[in-house]
């Protein structure tokens, strides 16, 4: 990594990259080759620490100590080393300073505040609000690690994002000149998904908890997070009534936790037909404009209102309807819509009207359930109508689209004001569905399939029966097809 350039006087220099330059630093007086080479070795350990963030090693540390304040200088003008002036401020800077200062300056969102918050915590209980940095080393960041995980209890993925924000925070530090090397840099972060915390809410507890929801609004909060695939709170809050577009079928939702990317700041969503109904009885009496869909909170919408503030009345609502409360309350109910849709969409379309990427679904979203096991079980023809029946019904939900949106040309237009427009396609939708043949002969061949007759199929088709309620439509419509 480094070349040893001799000059004809018996001087020399050493010369090396780091990053895309090509430094030099000249030897002081006319050391031997011996000397040279010595140096050589130290100066590659140090170049070596710096790309990894680490500390050099053991024996190169006693050579810096020994090193003149001209040698120590002239390496110290490549950033391999502090400068001795620095010195100072590096003892002044501890551990709670440091920290203080990184949040100051932070332009991140309240929710990431927070957990900054947290973290610092169980950094400070550990090290000490006085802590100098330079005496937080590679030990010390292993030994604050185990003690999250035996002493504290915390879950790997907690374990994981507190480690993440010391490396951060230590890397911040090395930039400033504060410290030369970063103790958490070789410290294992492992994985912050949690499998332990997934849980699928299908449709018969999903009906459960709508139908002991108290009002309107705690309908719409609970049906856009879990039909809707929306973030409670930040997203349900800004949800405006120029937002829904029932001509088209589709939501504008606006998304803060995205805004900073470039196209990030909203995107679409299908009106999908469980929140249909919700929106258009929330919106019958407005007229177009900016009238929230949560009215409740919509004086919170940029205060303080969190998800902790929904979820106290929200597990009131799950004892009133008798559902254990599930980990991740809200968060599980959006990990449970991109999982359903997953099974009838291409992932990207399904990631676009979730706002995530792919890895992330994979990583914290897409969950393996019951029903996945129950059709693996199941009879051939039935998975392989099954995904036939997916085909079709996404053919078919295109065409009806196309069809309601298309004009009837003996009709005459007249001028409409938008609340008229928006109850007349209400009421031309309320007439298709009642007017479906297929709706009318749903539940008595959904009957057929209930729980309590399933002693009278084969046990592979009893297993799918069991499962009946988290089956995606698809494939539902697939078995029910076999009863014919």
């Amino acid at each position: 990594m480094a070349s040893i350039i001799w000059e004809r006087n018996g001087t020399c220099r050493m010369e090396f990259t780091l990053g895309d330059e090509r430094k030099r630093v000249r030897l002081e007086g006319k050391p031997g080759k011996g000397a040279a080479t010595e140096f050589k070795g130290h100066l590659e350990n140090l170049i070596t620490a710096y790309k990894n963030a680490v500390s050099p090693a053991p024996k190169t540390q006693a050579w810096i100590a020994d090193l003149s304040e001209e040698m120590h200088g002239r390496i110290a003008k490549h950033g391999l080393l502090t400068p001795h002036q620095d010195q100072d401020q590096q003892e002044a800077a501890t551990l709670g300073k440091l920290i203080d200062e990184i949040t100051k300056l932070a332009d991140v969102k309240p929710n990431t505040l927070i957990t900054y918050a947290m973290s610092r915590r169980f950094l400070v209980e550990f090290f000490g609000e006085d802590k100098p940095l330079a005496d937080i080393g590679p030990k010390e960041a292993e030994q604050f690690r185990a003690s999250l995980k035996t002493e504290k209890k915390l879950a790997e993925a907690t374990i994981a994002k507190r480690i993440k924000h010391g490396r951060q925070w230590f890397k911040r530090a090395i930039d400033w000149g504060l410290v030369s090397r970063n103790p958490f840099a070789g410290v294992k972060i492992g994985s912050m998904a949690n499998s332990d915390r997934e849980h699928f809410i299908d449709r018969a507890t999903a009906d459960k908890v709508m139908a002991a929801c108290p009002n309107l609004e705690w309908k719409l909060i609970f049906a856009l997070s879990r039909y809707g695939g929306l973030r409670c709170p930040s997203e349900h809050l800004a949800l405006r009534r120029e937002d829904v577009d029932f001509e088209h079928g589709r939501l504008w939702v606006r998304s803060s936790k995205t805004e900073g990317h470039e196209g990030g700041e909203g995107r679409h969503v299908p009106i999908f037909p469980e929140l249909r109904d919700l929106l258009a009885e929330r919106f019958k009496d407005t007229l177009a404009g900016s009238e929230l869909a949560i009215a409740g909170h919509g004086d919170k919408v940029h205060g303080s209102l969190t998800s902790c503030n929904l979820r106290t009345q929200f597990q009131r609502i799950l004892k009133a309807a008798g559902v254990k409360a599930w980990p991740r309350l809200f968060h599980n109910l959006r990990a449970t819509r991109q999982t359903e849709l997953c099974e009838r969409f291409p992932v990207h379309v399904v990631c676009d009207w979730l706002g995530n990427s792919p890895t992330i679904a994979k990583s914290h979203y897409l969950q393996t359930t019951d029903a996945h096991f129950a059709l693996a079980l199941a009879p051939v023809r039935v998975v392989l109508q099954g995904e036939n029946a997916a085909h079709q019904q996404v053919t078919n939900d295109a065409k009806t689209c196309q069809e309601e949106n298309t004009p009837d040309e003996n009709t005459t237009k007249t001028p409409e004001n938008p609340q008229n427009q928006d109850t007349a396609r209400i009421q031309r939708y309320s007439r298709r569905e009642s007017n479906n043949p297929q709706n009318a002969m749903e539940k008595p061949q959904t009957a057929l399939l209930s729980g309590e007759n399933a002693a009278h199929f084969p046990a592979d088709l009893a297993q799918v029966v069991a499962a009946w309620p988290t089956l995606p439509e698809a494939t539902r419509a697939a078995i029910v097809a076999l009863t014919k």
